[in-house]
């Protein structure tokens, strides 16, 4: 016996949006990573869409995505205020 599990999820909403607007922006810092073209460019875009999908595991209330993304965001936030304060070593 075999069960079939079908998610339908809602497209064109602002979760929706927002969900893929920040996997775009995730991916252009990647590239723009891979290239060693601007960290602190790779590090902005990065905030931006972890930022984005923080929003999405709250509107979801999924942990692992919000606990992830919450991580990256503090961490990435750190490294843009050192960028322009140069406080942390």
């Amino acid at each position: 016996m075999s069960k079939t599990v079908e998610i339908k999820h809602n497209v064109y909403t602002f979760t929706w949006w927002v969900k893929w607007v920040s996997s775009i922006i995730i991916l252009f810092a990647m590239m723009i990573r891979a290239s060693q073209l601007s960290p602190f460019i790779d590090s902005i875009l990065s905030f931006i869409g972890c930022l984005g999908w923080l929003i999405v595991g709250l509107r979801w209330r999924d942990r692992a995505i919000i606990i992830l993304n919450t991580a990256a965001v503090i961490i990435l936030a750190l490294g843009i205020i050192n960028h322009f304060v140069g406080i942390i070593s």
